[in-house]
């Protein structure tokens, strides 16, 4: 009896045993099989969807004296996306650090939903800072075309000729 296995033909005589079970019954000096391989795939599956760890950037706000106090960055992803960790990044010129306003994150969407459960009032960017620890979020995910929406405050306007630059971005799952 013949089996053939990864290019290789093996043969059995009566009572051998292969792999599982596998037995041949005698018919006049011929055997043959009890069970058979199911045949194999024309083509080798792909898996239809994939998980990888990426990035996603969000962009950069500006707020002078002249922007307003409120602005809202957003981005429409070509492959769904999960957030999982927001990072948020602020520079103020000049560099007068005390004098920099407080930058709050009042909001986060996916399409139409909000990502938290009360909406009401904002959290401060410094939960998001990276070098923060246990900031993980579990957003819900973005399909294809979704759009993502994060909109951020600052407590005051910065004087004239002063500049607050917020740049954020996403760590999260690229599903394809």
């Amino acid at each position: 009896m013949n089996y053939i296995e990864g290019g290789e033909e093996f043969v059995a005589e009566d009572g051998d045993i292969l792999g599982a079970v596998a037995r041949r019954v005698s018919a006049g000096g011929r055997g043959r099989r009890i069970f058979t391989r199911p045949p194999l795939p024309a083509r080798v599956a792909q898996p239809t969807e994939a998980e990888l760890r990426s990035f996603m950037g969000f962009g950069n706000l500006t707020f002078t004296s002249a922007t307003p106090t409120v602005q809202t960055i957003e981005v429409e992803p070509q492959e769904s996306f999960r957030g999982e960790r927001l990072v948020i990044d602020s520079r103020y010129t000049p560099a007068a650090a005390e004098a920099a306003p407080l930058i709050s994150v009042n909001r986060i969407e996916v399409g139409t939903m909000p990502q938290s459960p009360s909406v009401t009032f904002s959290a401060p960017a410094a939960m998001f800072r990276a070098d923060t620890v246990g900031a993980e979020l579990d957003l819900q995910v973005a399909e294809r075309g979704t759009k993502m929406t994060v909109t951020i405050s600052i407590s005051a306007a910065p004087p004239v000729g002063a500049t607050l630059t917020v740049s954020s971005g996403f760590f999260g799952q690229w599903i394809r």
